[in-house]
């Protein structure tokens, strides 16, 4: 999670929303609230958004470092999160990813049914 507007990051709609809930107890100090804060947050929001049958959507948030972006989104397209077009289109000259990585972005998301299963199987432990 960013802790200035320096930082990239890349981050789901839950951790975006969950992390504005920690961002003032975070300005004034209270790092341990601010987790706890947050944590709350974002298990409660991604349950509600998973037993809803809403995917997970990666989006990037771009900070002031223009120097740090290549590592982050690099990670992201490395991680299957962003492909590697967005990614470079945001940064562009962005180092090309490796076939090996490339089969792993292109891994599809759960379809509705199988985030269903996963929900389902989250209530019954």
């Amino acid at each position: 999670m960013p802790f200035d507007e320096m930082k990239t990051v890349v981050w789901t709609d839950e951790m975006c929303r969950a992390f504005g809930v920690a961002r003032g107890l975070l300005a004034d100090g209270e790092r341990v609230a601010a987790r706890m804060a947050f944590k709350e947050a974002y298990t409660r929001m991604v349950g509600e958004a998973r037993d809803a049958g809403v995917p997970v959507v990666w989006t990037p948030s771009l900070g002031d470092d223009k120097n740090g972006r290549d590592a982050v989104l690099s990670e992201a397209v490395a991680q299957g999160k962003l492909s590697y077009a967005h990614a470079e289109s945001l940064c562009p000259g962005l180092p090309a990813p490796q076939a090996t990585v490339l089969q792993i972005a292109a891994k599809p998301s759960p379809t509705l049914l199988e985030l269903a299963a996963m929900a389902n199987e989250r209530r019954a432990a």
